[in-house]
């Protein structure tokens, strides 16, 4: 309850050029790339899309690492970790759920 009563980070001043940045992040990081995700579905497999959705969060990474001098610490690398292996896990499908075809004589 202490970090309501005093909470430590700074005050976000109420300004037009805050809410102007504000909206563009909004407007740039979400709307857009959800536009252009919802467009490739016209030219690319769901499957595809899907997977390259999910691995967006690691490629922010990368890109951060790369272009911004990103250094990474020992919990950025587990939740990069958490990442795949969440994206491998929701891609893979059971040897059960594969519907066995007969060959063709």
């Amino acid at each position: 309850g202490l970090v309501l009563l005093h909470p430590h980070w700074p005050a976000i001043p109420n300004e037009p050029n805050v809410w102007l940045l504000t909206g563009s992040i909004i407007v740039i990081g979400t709307i857009i790339p959800f536009q252009v995700m919802a467009n490739a579905l016209r030219y690319v497999k769901p499957a595809t899309v899907s997977l390259l959705d999910a691995f967006e969060p690691l490629s922010a990474t990368v890109g951060s690492v790369l272009i911004f001098n990103l250094v990474m610490v020992p919990v950025d690398w587990i939740g990069t970790l958490l990442v795949i292996i969440s994206v491998l896990a929701l891609n893979i499908t059971p040897k059960s759920k594969i519907e066995k075809v007969d060959k063709i004589e």
